[in-house]
Formats: C-alpha cells, sequence, structure tokens
C-alpha cells in the first residue's frame, strides 16, 4: 500500500472497482482458505483475469500475502496505465494485455486465478464464457483454484459451472456487499488431477443453463418491467445513454456497459442514436 499521502491520492483516483471492493474478499482469497499452503505460499504463482484498473492484485498481496502475481487484461491503456503506475514497486508483480478467452499463458502456469466480474462481462458474448473457463482451466496447475466473483445468484452459477466432463471441484457462497448493493456471489473451482476441458461440452452445457435462466427464471422482460419501462420512457425517444439508464438496473449496468448497448442497437432497431418505448420493447425481447 502506498504510504506518502500525495502517492496514496494518486492511486485512489486512478483505481475503479467492480462489483465489491478487493477488502471485502480477503477471508475467501487466504491460502489457507484456499488450501494453498497454511500461513502462506510464496511460491504460489497468482493470475488475476480481467484485472482492469482494480487494486486487487495489491490486495493479494499485502492482506493474502500472495508475492508472485501476474494481471491480465485486453486493454493496452489500461495495462500500461497499471505498469506505469505500480510496475516499478514490485517486479513480481506484473500486468501485461491479453485476450484472456485466447492462450495467455503457458499450461499449468498458475495456482490459483481470480476472477471479479469478468465472467459476468463474457456472458454477454455467450461463447467467450466458454472460452474463458477452457483458458483457465489449461493454464491452472493441478488441484489449482478458479476463483470467480460474481453478481448472478448461486442459483444460476452452480447450474453453469456444473459441466459435465469438465474436471473441477465446485462451491459457492454468498458475500455481503458492505460498500452497499445487493449481495455477490463467490464461486471457488478447484481443478481435479488429470481434468480435461472439452469445449464443446463446456459450450453446449452454457448455452442451454443460459437459455433457460434468462428465456425463463429470469427473463429480462417481464409484465412489471414492461410497465416499469413504459413509465420510464413517458412517451419520449431518449438518447441510448439515457434508455440505457432508465431500462437497466445499477447491477445490470455493472455488467453490461453502455459501450456494449450502443454497439449492440445502433445498426439493429435505433435510429441515430435513439430509442423509442417500442424500440426498448422490442431489444429486450431479441436478447432475453
Amino acid at each position: 500500500m502506498a504510504s506518502s499521502s500525495s502517492s496514496s491520492t494518486v492511486v485512489q483516483d486512478s483505481s475503479f472497482e467492480w462489483l465489491v471492493d478487493p477488502k471485502e474478499l480477503v477471508h475467501l482469497l487466504l491460502p489457507s482458505a484456499l488450501g494453498i499452503g497454511e500461513t502462506g505460499d510464496d511460491e504460489a504463482r497468482v493470475c488475476v483475469v480481467g484485472c482492469g484498473r482494480s487494486r486487487l492484485g495489491h490486495a493479494l498481496r499485502d492482506q493474502c500475502g500472495y508475492r508472485w502475481i501476474s494481471s491480465f487484461d485486453n486493454d493496452a491503456n489500461v495495462v500500461a496505465d497499471m505498469r506505469a503506475r505500480y510496475g516499478k514497486d514490485d517486479p513480481r508483480m506484473t500486468w501485461i494485455q491479453a485476450d484472456i478467452t485466447q492462450p495467455f499463458a503457458p499450461k499449468g502456469s498458475f495456482d490459483l486465478c481470480v476472477d471479479k466480474g469478468t465472467l459476468d462481462a463474457v456472458l454477454c458474448a455467450k461463447e467467450a464464457a466458454t472460452d474463458l473457463i477452457c483458458q483457465v482451466h489449461r493454464v491452472l496447475a493441478e488441484r489449482g483454484v478458479y476463483v470467480i466473483v460474481s453478481l448472478h445468484p448461486e442459483t444460476f452459477l452452480k447450474p453453469l459451472l456444473s459441466i459435465p466432463g469438465i474436471g473441477f471441484e465446485l462451491k459457492c457462497s454468498t458475500i455481503p456487499c458492505l460498500s452497499g448493493g445487493s449481495p455477490r456471489t463467490a464461486c471457488v473451482l478447484r481443478k481435479k488431477d488429470g481434468s480435461q476441458a472439452p469445449r464443446n461440452i463446456i459450450l453446449k452445457h452454457q448455452l442451454a443453463v443460459m437459455n433457460k435462466h434468462f428465456q425463463q427464471d429470469a427473463p429480462l422482460l417481464t409484465p412489471s418491467r414492461r410497465v416499469a419501462i413504459y413509465e420510464a420512457f413517458g412517451g419520449d425517444v431518449l438518447s441510448l445513454a439515457e434508455a440505457h439508464r432508465r431500462v437497466f438496473t445499477d447491477d445490470e449496468r455493472t455488467e453490461y456497459s453502455l459501450d456494449d448497448f450502443c454497439a449492440d442497437v445502433n445498426s439493429r432497431i435505433a435510429a441515430e442514436g435513439k430509442m423509442s418505448f417500442q424500440d426498448a420493447l422490442e431489444f429486450l425481447e431479441q436478447n432475453q
């Protein structure tokens, strides 16, 4: 942690935390809690997938006792910024630009992979979620651990991650969000010895679970939501930014960014960056 007041202010202003502050995850990520050494293992190799500007890596070092931490993100600007700010502090902490749905590290490189909101983000692309699971399985060592922190409930995540033919042991728990908002879900997956991660099996299973969840168990367009959206529009035609704010909840906007929303609707139903009530209904019907 930065000790001087000036450097501390810069770090605090530049960092950004999705879902939950890292300090609220320390109890979950301790080596003793995950079976990675009794009081900490200086040799354990840790990766953070989709790190963004989070200080999760620092919490893993300073509060959990890990030393070798590699943080991956596909945004080159984010990685460059994190390297510039923190790269000289500790040579064992690194930031690497990479697409984590593609091979991003050698097989068996890590004992622990931590995912805070990244699976949530790629679920919108469906096949990307499968590729992320496959790649994390590949880079984990035998008996390595994959920890996922998500805004989705256990009733969705447990079926999604209980995949026939893939070698993970799975446990889920609820994390109270002390800074406000709904509770988060933590899933701890331990790689079984000699296990495989066949992409075709994972993809078929996850698509089936997602289709059931979003179309039957938790559809986007419920009767009450239809009424709420009608009242939110009030007969107006809104900018996409305002439509995104009114149509989606705070948690949904955390998972589904304005940029992604605009990319999804601009070429299909919205004229000149605008959205009507009927456009919003059509969009939700197409995407639930």
